[in-house]
């Protein structure tokens, strides 16, 4: 599986001076102040461990807060292939990530699809992640029928683009695989196989090999920066 490894941007520091504490950087030449909880979080990163490892649990918040300082070029991030503890399932887990910008009505067709599929719902995860939409894609959907399925909901605090709201989603999946497509709104019927938007997966807890998901289509921000920061 393929997991998400932080660690501090090469000429980046936590200090503390003036009875604070700081992250800072030399170039790009930024720093931020830190209260407690964000103090922690960055001085456990050591750009080889899992942030599963290190925070539990992980939280819409603590991505945001690291994907934010990604972008900022404070921190650097990788996936790395780290091998599964789970043992051989016949279907394995599923993690979709969906990132959507302004675009409700394909973000509910997609989420109706993946809820008609046949893959066993135990084993399918679904993320949003709403790339600072000026409307937030929660309050857009709310009411409407997605068919029973159990979504989860990240926010970011500003408009990214498609690869940093997969990745902030990817922080929260225990696995990873690229999904550049969009899920039809009806299930195969028919076949004895998984269907026609899973397939069996040739590693344990990984996504499987054939590639599905929607792009385009990104709730209130999860104060990720607020939850880590000091207020100015």
């Amino acid at each position: 599986m393929l997991e998400r490894i932080y660690g501090l941007a090469p000429r980046a520091r936590l200090e503390e001076r003036d009875g604070k504490r700081w992250l800072a950087c030399d170039y790009p030449l930024r720093s931020f102040e830190l209260n407690e909880a964000g103090w922690l979080l960055l001085r456990a990163l050591d750009g080889r461990t899992t942030l599963r490892e290190l925070v539990d649990p992980v939280t819409p918040e603590s991505v945001a807060f690291l994907e934010e300082k990604v972008a900022a070029g404070v921190l650097r991030a990788e996936y790395r292939a780290i091998p599964s503890s789970r043992p051989p399932a016949e279907r394995p887990p599923v993690e979709v990530i969906v990132p959507v910008y302004a675009d409700a009505e394909r973000l509910a067709r997609c989420l109706r699809g993946l809820a008609a599929q046949s893959y066993p719902r135990e084993e399918l995860s679904v993320t949003v992640v709403d790339d600072a939409c000026p409307e937030p894609v929660r309050e857009a959907l709310a009411g409407a029928d997605l068919g029973g399925l159990n979504v989860r909901w990240l926010r970011l605090p500003e408009n990214q683009g498609p690869g940093a709201a997969r990745n902030a989603g990817a922080g929260l999946a225990e696995s990873f695989t690229d999904l550049p497509g969009a899920f039809p709104p009806e299930p195969h019927q028919g076949t004895e196989s998984p269907g026609p938007f899973f397939g069996d997966s040739g590693e344990q807890g990984s996504l499987p090999l054939r590639k599905w998901g929607a792009w385009g289509v990104h709730d209130p921000p999860p104060a990720g920066r607020a939850a880590y920061e000091k207020e100015e």
